[in-house]
């Protein structure tokens, strides 16, 4: 069966923000092109420079260029160097240098063909407004060390800690989501195998595109089919009820 990423991305394309300066000013979006550096979307209230689109999509042009894609077993491709020239033609293109999926979900269809997906979960291309920690290898971990310090801190306390316990709280109220992530999978019983999801944060730098289905193959290697399932395919299903 067809993985399915639980966690893809859009890169919103100009109509998206048509008529919103009109109404917000300067803390609305807006497109901004600029010659040899392309589009990038800008908030004028917050940066003047804001963020290329090609940079959001960056992970769409591997196939676009033409040194071959160099990965390790298990893991993503490596990440060109931005003063790359093909990288610095492609970014001066703006929207006119992206696949066309990016921005037309009518076309997404072709970018899942290529990684062998049967479907995606996607989000907004950019997220300014959270920074969160990626792969959750540090799950187990810390679920562990709050363990351990909720039981020091009430040592001394005349009464014992009221309420589930932090694994019982994270198993009822979060999922996570792995890309490439070999300690997430080595710690999955800990974490809770129906917690995991995983996701091709395509077209982010960090995506496993174009090469998902080899790299799943190679991080499941030594994990049970079942788990395999359920982390890329069963357990987004189950989350979004579809």
């Amino acid at each position: 069966m067809k993985p399915i990423s639980a966690d893809s991305h859009v890169v919103e394309g100009p109509d998206v923000f048509a008529g919103l300066a009109d109404r917000f000013g300067d803390e609305a979006p807006r497109v901004v092109h600029t010659e040899g550096e392309g589009d990038r979307i800008v908030i004028p209230a917050r940066s003047p420079r804001g963020v290329s689109v090609a940079q959001m999509g960056l992970a769409s042009t591997r196939l676009a260029r033409n040194e071959p894609l160099a990965r390790t077993a298990g893991h993503k491709p490596d990440v060109a160097h931005m003063e790359d020239p093909e990288i610095a033609a492609l970014f001066a293109k703006g929207y006119a240098g992206m696949r066309r999926g990016l921005v037309d979900g009518a076309w997404r269809h072709e970018d899942q063909d290529l990684d062998g997906l049967e479907a995606e979960f996607v989000y907004p291309g950019s997220f300014p407004m959270f920074s969160l920690p990626d792969n959750p290898r540090w799950i187990a971990h810390w679920l562990d060390r709050v363990h351990q310090g909720q039981q020091r801190e009430w040592r001394s306390q005349p009464d014992a800690p009221s309420g589930p316990p932090p694994h019982e709280i994270w198993r009822r109220q979060f999922h996570a989501t792995i890309e490439d992530d070999q300690p997430a999978l080595a710690t999955r019983d800990l974490v809770g195998v129906d917690r995991l999801m995983w996701g091709s944060d395509y077209p982010h730098t960090d995506s496993t595109w174009p090469c998902s289905e080899a790299v799943l193959d190679e991080l499941f290697e030594n994990v049970p089919a079942g788990d395999r399932i359920r982390i890329t395919r069963d357990n987004v299903k189950a989350l979004c009820g579809v």
